[in-house]
């Protein structure tokens, strides 16, 4: 169902937008920083902070930039933990 929506009145086109934003929402996992140079390998360590990475940048394209601040402080405190050749 197509809905043209110069007929909707304003409020109607608010309602959908927070409609949408209820059923969006997803659960967010995080990795223990302090932990995870201990009960990881080096090798997931690096995936684990590529796909934070990947999902830092679609949060701040979804102007979640609360989220994509908690990930990138997060990030940051995993890269501090690698050794430094395999810093990025």
């Amino acid at each position: 169902m197509i809905v043209d929506s110069s007929a909707l009145p304003e409020q109607a086109v608010r309602d959908v937008l927070e409609s949408k934003k209820v059923t969006e929402t997803k659960a967010y996992y995080k990795i223990d920083a302090s932990k995870a140079a201990e009960t990881l390998p080096l090798d997931q360590i690096l995936l684990a902070v590529a796909d934070m990475e990947k999902e830092m940048k679609v949060s701040a394209r979804a102007l979640d930039f609360e989220h994509a601040a908690q990930l990138r402080d997060e990030i940051s405190k995993l890269k501090k933990l690698l050794p430094a050749g395999a810093r990025r």
